[in-house]
């Protein structure tokens, strides 16, 4: 991967992002079923990710979950996720691993036509997730986070916080709820701190049967330093087995249209995500594996 992929790449979060924070990988997602769902996964309750998205939904999902996803995206750039849930009973918990690498960097100190060295950028952030029900129908979770950045020798480290909160208004149809995310602090990367990526969620999950199909629809609202944002999604699932879903970003300069595709037998579940990224970014692609346990 040549210098030019990096500035790409970071371009991307500036132009669509409106970040000037660090630890951009917090901003990524985590599974396909959210990404193609439009990243509207605040209620979504995810198996194997809701700690990622709000920690308060681990007590809205029954049962042990594990999942795994690839993504890959703007040249060349990849990330890898792997999530566990458990839910049910009036304490939940989950943990997750996010790997970000860009690779194959080149560096140069003069203007020549052969680079000096290659290096890479690395993120690492590992979270681990409760949740606890203080009524029958309201949950509050917690996650804690630990953060790595590695650019070529320079390194840092940081932890963060989200807070979330779920509303169950009608059982099995209608959730409410918000999450405030990476609320945190850093070490010093050349003697500055690292801002990170803060923001509040708040969303709104329904779920019901029109015609014998099940289906679902989903609406967040993400506040941001200096914007705001609407992520939006909906699927539709077919005898209790494929699943088809899209969604919509709205307010970024490169993003808007996902979608995706899914399928479950017996305890294994395969979900594809995709999100066209504009002005010649390249597209993101997510395959996950989830399983239950």
């Amino acid at each position: 991967m040549k210098k030019q992929n990096l500035i790409l790449f970071l371009l991307f979060f500036i132009i669509s992002e409106s970040y000037s924070q660090g630890f951009l990988s917090l901003t990524l997602g985590a599974d396909s079923r959210t990404a193609a769902l439009g990243m509207a996964g605040t209620v979504l309750n995810e198996y194997g990710s809701t700690g990622y998205w709000n920690p308060a939904g681990l007590s809205f999902i029954n049962g042990r979950y594990l999942q795994f996803t690839h993504h890959s995206w703007i040249q060349g750039v990849r990330s890898n996720f792997l999530g566990f849930d458990q839910g049910g009973g009036k304490n939940s918990f989950g943990f997750h691993v996010l790997f970000t690498e860009v690779g194959g960097i080149e560096q140069r100190s003069v203007p020549s036509p052969e680079p000096e060295a290659l290096f890479s950028l690395y993120e690492l952030v590992f979270g681990a997730s409760y949740s606890r029900k203080v009524k029958n129908n309201v949950s509050l979770g917690i996650t804690v986070k630990g953060l790595a950045e590695k650019i070529h020798i320079e390194q840092v480290f940081g932890v963060a916080l989200d807070l979330g909160l779920q509303y169950e208004c009608i059982k099995d149809k209608l959730r409410l709820g918000t999450v405030v995310k990476n609320i945190g602090r850093t070490g010093k990367l050349e003697k500055e701190r690292i801002e990170l990526p803060a923001c509040l969620q708040l969303g709104v999950c329904y779920t019901d049967m029109f015609m014998g199909v099940r289906y679902r629809l989903l609406l967040d609202g993400i506040i941001e330093k200096k914007d705001i944002h609407i992520h939006s999604g909906g699927e539709i699932v077919l005898h209790d087995i494929f699943y088809i879903r899209a969604g919509y970003q709205e307010g970024y300069e490169v993003k808007g249209i996902t979608a995706g595709i899914g399928i479950v037998w017996n305890s294994i579940g395969i979900d594809y995500g995709y999100m066209p990224v504009k002005q010649g970014l390249g597209d993101s692609h997510r395959i996950t594996c989830r399983f239950i346990l």
